[in-house]
């Protein structure tokens, strides 16, 4: 339940911060200053950080099964059924989300099937970003789903740090790596491609708190 109330709240931060950037655009009215003033209007700007709060929860819930099993001598993690489960709960809403949106384009705005179909596919497949180099054409917010799917890849791999016996020193990797990450940031940006280790702090801080 607390995860649930974390994701409602993750969730419901990113949603009112594009509503408000919806309204801004749109509106006749100019609100940049009422914006930057407005307690509210600078709260619900941030509500960006849902992303964040998002891939850290992530971290989190898909490190624990790792955990339990290099930590609390339970059963191994089956990578076939892990990426099965991980396949399974995300790509069956996800097909219908990107198909609608797909169908809308071409439907409704009139845009080229011929054309978007590239993007389709590319988006269907989480790689829009990797082959195009900007936000899916489709729908544009699925570059935070194209994240998550290449830390999904990478997890088994980072969960070998609860291997190490000793809790100090596991967390103190994490940490180590986490700044390091924060650091690098500025320097991994300057790739135009998003990819996950501009997040990776915020799932390894995630695996910090499942430890």
């Amino acid at each position: 339940p607390e995860i649930g109330g974390l994701r409602f709240l993750a969730i419901s931060s990113v949603v009112m911060y594009h509503l408000l950037g919806y309204v801004f655009e749109k509106s006749p009215i100019d609100f940049t200053e009422a914006r930057l003033q407005s307690w509210l209007g600078a709260t619900l700007d941030r509500g960006w950080f849902g992303v964040d709060l998002f891939f850290v929860i992530s971290g989190f819930v898909i490190s624990l099964p790792f955990a339990s099993y290099y930590l609390g001598a339970r059963p191994a993690v089956k990578l076939s059924k892990y990426y099965l489960r991980r396949l399974t709960r995300l790509e069956p809403p996800f097909i219908i989300c990107v198909t609608v949106c797909f169908l809308l384009l071409v439907s409704v705005k009139g845009l080229n099937y011929r054309e978007l179909l590239p993007h389709y596919l590319a988006t269907m497949t989480y790689m829009h970003d990797l082959v195009y180099g900007y936000f899916s054409t489709i729908d544009s917010v699925t570059w935070s789903l194209e994240v998550e799917v290449q830390f999904y890849i990478l997890a088994p791999l980072i969960a070998y740090v609860f291997a190490i016996a000793s809790r100090a020193g596991r967390c103190i990797l994490l940490v180590l790596l986490i700044v390091a990450a924060s650091a690098l940031q500025p320097v991994l940006r300057v790739i135009d491609i998003i990819n996950v280790f501009e997040f990776i702090q915020f799932f390894l801080t995630g695996f910090l708190l499942a430890d």
